[in-house]
């Protein structure tokens, strides 16, 4: 059954509702593949950066992919709580239960979309790094770890399951 017709979010509805953002995903790791595709054919254009300047810049590139991991998390946790207990405008509140199961659908992919664009970052940065002419080694661990966030905060069905039951108690 559907959500808006009882208000009880369910596994199945809560999989067709991430379809979208599923496909996000996808799109992400597809564009983290060609990335790394071309720095490895050297499609991108490459230069070599001295050695003094390349180590400074690794290592800015490391501190930042290592803060921004967890930090991810830290904000997707105030994100996710935010979607959830955001009230509604006047205009939505009078809305029907369906309208108000779509405001939960699109908060929860803007959430996965800020998401996986802060590990896109991460892959930028060993995309960045490489160009500069730093080892293959160097892509590998931060693209490695941007993988690692995307797979850690996929999108999940219980997390919109809370943002669409939250959102259906507003509407009562």
């Amino acid at each position: 059954m559907a959500i808006w017709k009882m208000f009880e979010a369910t596994e199945c509805d809560a999989t067709t509702a991430l379809k979208t953002s599923w496909l996000a995903v996808g799109v992400t790791l597809i564009v983290i593949a060609l990335m790394v595709g071309l720095c490895y054919y050297r499609i991108i254009p490459f230069s070599h950066w001295q050695e003094e300047q390349r180590i400074l810049i690794r290592t800015l590139g490391y501190i930042t992919g290592i803060v921004l991991l967890p930090l991810t998390n830290l904000l997707r946790f105030v994100l996710l709580r935010l979607c959830q207990t955001m009230p509604l405008s006047e205009t939505q509140t009078k809305i029907t239960a369906q309208t108000r199961y779509a405001v939960a659908i699109s908060r929860y992919f803007k959430l996965n979309v800020l998401t996986l664009s802060l590990m896109m970052m991460i892959s930028l940065l060993g995309v960045g790094l490489y160009s500069v002419g730093d080892a293959l080694n160097t892509l590998v661990i931060l693209t490695g770890m941007a993988c690692l966030g995307i797979y850690l905060y996929r999108p999940k069905a219980t997390e919109f399951i809370a943002i669409a039951e939250e959102l259906a108690e507003q509407g009562k």
